[in-house]
């Protein structure tokens, strides 16, 4: 039970109880009040609801979280963080869920030696052989 969860039930109580307070103002002549609780009564109907969502997505998180954790690869069609999405899927953020792949680090570098070097040297046959001036 998440605690989005415990706080919905606890405002569905009260907007039950607001509820039955509407009604009984209605019916014994306090027309004002009863506009005025029925408001509340509204709004406590709309935080339950919204709390009720965030209780979903709590448990969303969570599931998606034990399949990462369990090695089941995800693929929701949706990028795993904005850092990924601005660069095109090549780096991923510090929060990212998704995991990383060892292999695509060196398949993108363009010869051994650079992957290892990171970018200092290159071998012969490399047909980028630019060294990084700025690789510390």
């Amino acid at each position: 039970m998440t605690p989005a969860i415990r706080t919905a039930r606890a405002l569905t109580a009260v907007a039950l109880l607001a509820l039955a307070s509407t009604v009984y103002l209605a019916a014994t002549g306090g027309v004002g009040w009863a506009a005025t609780v029925a408001y509340v009564t509204a709004l406590l109907a709309y935080c339950a609801q919204r709390s009720r969502a965030d209780h979903r997505r709590i448990l969303a998180a969570h599931e998606r979280a034990r399949r990462l954790a369990e090695g089941e690869l995800i693929d929701d069609g949706l990028p795993c963080c904005g850092l990924w999405g601005l660069s095109e899927g090549e780096v991923h953020g510090p929060g990212c869920l998704r995991p990383h792949d060892p292999d695509a680090e060196l398949q993108a570098a363009c010869c051994t030696d650079a992957f290892i070097s990171r970018g200092l040297t290159h071998t012969e046959r490399c047909g980028t052989a630019t060294a990084r001036v700025d690789a510390a």
